[in-house]
């Protein structure tokens, strides 16, 4: 477009590029049953494999959203260091643990991404 100045959008791309060389934010979880467990934010590639994942498609054939938390903890559950400990050969072991100790992980998970109630509060202040 003739209007658009070529400084300001390598400018715009440059605070993209500067947010992407970052690490994940990380936050330390107190897990029943559990002791801490460290937990970390997804990247947009990371949190459309869990969208994807919260997708089913119905004997109809038609496509129902369900909730996947295990999944979502297969992905953020990780060391101090922010590296994933989970595989997608755990899943079966993770579906099977008490929601006690899925949704606290799922939680942190979810504020870490921007998303539920929290991150909208946190996004008004």
């Amino acid at each position: 477009m003739a209007d658009e100045n070529p400084a300001d959008m390598l400018a715009v791309r440059a605070l993209f590029e500067a947010v992407a060389g970052k690490p994940l934010p990380t936050e330390a979880v107190a897990v029943p049953g559990l002791g801490t467990v460290h937990v970390r934010g997804l990247t947009a590639a990371e949190y459309d494999e869990f969208e994807a994942g919260c997708l089913a498609r119905g004997d109809d054939g038609d496509l129902t959203s369900r909730s996947n938390r295990p999944l979502l903890v297969r992905l953020c559950a990780c060391t101090p260091e922010g590296k994933r400990v989970f595989r997608d050969d755990h899943l079966d072991m993770l579906r099977a643990l008490p929601a006690a100790v899925i949704n606290p992980i799922a939680a942190a998970a979810m504020r870490l991404c921007g998303l539920g109630k929290a991150a909208e509060s946190d996004a008004k202040n």
